[in-house]
């Protein structure tokens, strides 16, 4: 359906496929203004005055949840991607006189984008890769295909691209703590923290305080109530410092929660930089020595895509004079 914007009026009702939670994009076809909608299991182009289907393209999705929005080129080239087993793919798209051709370039599931956004910039396309595990900030290739490269250090979220850099930040914590909460972002680059400090003015939302941290220490406040490490642990060249900080900065009782992949044991401890792997037991030594306490190990799960099984670790901050049991 479109909508006349002055007075609300329907300007015009068609077709019969069915919806989905994508939002639709205005491109230019070699001269021609389209709409394309991400649909129920397809992808369609329309001519957005007269409503008009000028082209449709599958894109089977389990429960037809397609809910990334369309990233679109000059070079007439839309990508789509989403999780749920659809995976991405790129067309490329060619006016004929009047008829608009489709041409699919390729296809994989290599990089599933579940709900969050996806940036071209040059021959790259952008986005958290992932269903319900890990989803690690993936570039792929828009005219081959290929993975370029991913960072499991980044977790599932939504990004900007301004300045020559990406803003990756997510606010969900933001949101499950409400106003009353606190959720301290950190990052060593100034730069990428005044741009944090930006949309948190933007947005108005006074429970996200950024930090510029540093390689050893996250200039956390004191009396936090909980810690929350996801895939980044293997990456710390300076661990037992961090884990001092963040002890210091926990109050008593507080949590600390390590999430990351079970990885060889028995290797050069700088090797796991590399394999983007720790063995749990290992993780649970080093955490150990800095005066947490292990309280438990979550059922973790295995992500099929990296052949990674990972681990869900928690430790707490004893409370002054209170005895535990080693749990092994």
């Amino acid at each position: 359906m479109a909508f006349n914007q002055k007075d609300g009026a329907v300007a015009w009702r068609k077709h019969d496929f069915k919806n989905s939670t994508s939002s639709p994009i205005l491109i230019n076809v070699d001269g021609q203004e389209q709409l394309v909608a991400f649909m129920f299991s397809e992808i369609v182009g329309v001519e957005p005055n007269s409503g008009a289907l000028l082209w449709s393209h599958p894109h089977p999705t389990d429960f037809g949840l397609n809910t990334s929005t369309p990233v679109w080129g000059e070079d007439n080239l839309l990508f789509v991607s989403s999780a749920y087993g659809g995976g991405s793919r790129v067309i490329k798209l060619t006016r004929n006189g009047d008829k608009t051709t489709v041409e699919q370039v390729w296809a994989h599931s290599l990089m599933r984008v579940h709900f969050g956004n996806c940036i071209r910039v040059g021959d790259l396309v952008f986005g958290s890769s992932g269903d319900f595990g890990p989803a690690p900030f993936t570039a792929v290739n828009v005219k081959t295909g290929k993975v370029a490269w991913r960072d499991r250090s980044l977790g599932r979220a939504s990004f900007l691209y301004a300045d020559g850099r990406f803003i990756v930040f997510t606010f969900r914590l933001a949101a499950r703590m409400g106003a009353e909460g606190k959720v301290y972002a950190v990052d060593i680059d100034p730069e990428a923290i005044n741009k944090v400090r930006q949309r948190k003015e933007r947005e108005k939302l006074e429970q996200v305080e950024p930090i510029v941290g540093e390689g050893a220490d996250p200039r956390l406040p004191n009396d936090l109530d909980a810690v929350l490490i996801v895939g980044t642990y293997h990456e710390f060249r300076e661990y037992d410092r961090m884990m001092q900080a963040v002890f210091r900065a926990l109050k008593p009782g507080g949590r600390l929660v390590i999430i990351d992949g079970e990885g060889p044991s028995g290797r050069p401890r700088t090797e796991y930089h590399r394999l983007h792997t720790i063995p749990a037991e290992l993780v649970r030594e080093e955490v150990a020595r800095h005066g947490f306490v292990f309280k438990e190990s979550r059922p973790g799960f295995y992500d099929p895509e990296y052949g990674k099984k990972m681990y869900f670790l928690i430790f707490e901050r004893p409370l002054p004079n209170q005895d535990y049991e080693v749990l092994r």
